[in-house]
């Protein structure tokens, strides 16, 4: 008798694609996202990111970790109040929200079931894609819809998000209270936040594609 040891086990089971996607990520989580952006020709880029995600009050909080190409910075989205903050090294800009919009994943069709992990501990997920005429996507999910894995494609263009270390609630709310310095009256700027890529590409429209 022996034993396997495996870090990730895969069943590759395709499915003719009559299984669609319907369903809306938890109401409240946090996680850390791993995001990987690629053109032809160019240089790749990755930024790493946690946020907060609270439906039930709609607001999102972002910490978005500095390397040799990104700065650092955080961010917090009042949907509520209709206000967004963005601050990094002393700076605070303050704008308006806009809609908040669920993030839900819509009209995918089933093409693998797959499981992570050494059995009985396994995660089962399940992958669908989705084509746009801008884009084709692939949402790889869990239970309850949580995201594990968002690919986002066409002939120019790669864009791969996975999420890790993540827990259903909100541990602190303190998370979505912004500094001081965005209190100011010099920080009230005209300015439109730029988001992190992750919630721009889900809150467009509230769904995917």
């Amino acid at each position: 008798m022996f034993k396997v040891f495996l870090l990730v086990a895969i069943t590759a089971s395709l499915f003719p694609g009559t299984v669609q996607l319907h369903c809306c990520i938890p109401s409240q989580l946090e996680t850390y996202i791993d995001e990987l952006s690629f053109v032809p020709g160019g240089r790749g880029s990755t930024v790493v990111q946690n946020m907060s995600y609270d439906a039930v009050t709609k607001r999102n909080a972002f910490h978005v970790f500095g390397d040799s190409i990104h700065d650092e910075y955080d961010a917090i989205i009042d949907y509520r109040a209709n206000m967004s903050y963005s601050w990094a090294k002393g700076v605070c800009n303050v704008t308006y929200a806009g809609p908040f919009h669920e993030i839900c994943f819509t009209g995918g069709k089933l093409v693998r079931k797959s499981f992570m992990g050494v059995y009985p501990d396994i995660i089962k997920l399940n992958t669908y894609l989705i084509s746009s005429e801008r884009f084709r996507w692939s949402i790889t999910v869990g239970k309850t819809c949580t995201p594990v894995e968002l690919r986002r494609q066409n002939d120019d263009f790669l864009n791969l998000m996975r999420f890790y270390n993540m827990t259903v609630g909100i541990r602190d709310e303190s998370v979505f209270t912004p500094p001081k310095i965005c209190s100011k009256k010099e920080s009230r700027v005209p300015k439109t936040f730029q988001t992190p890529l992750f919630y721009r590409s889900t809150a467009m429209r509230g769904q995917f594609p």
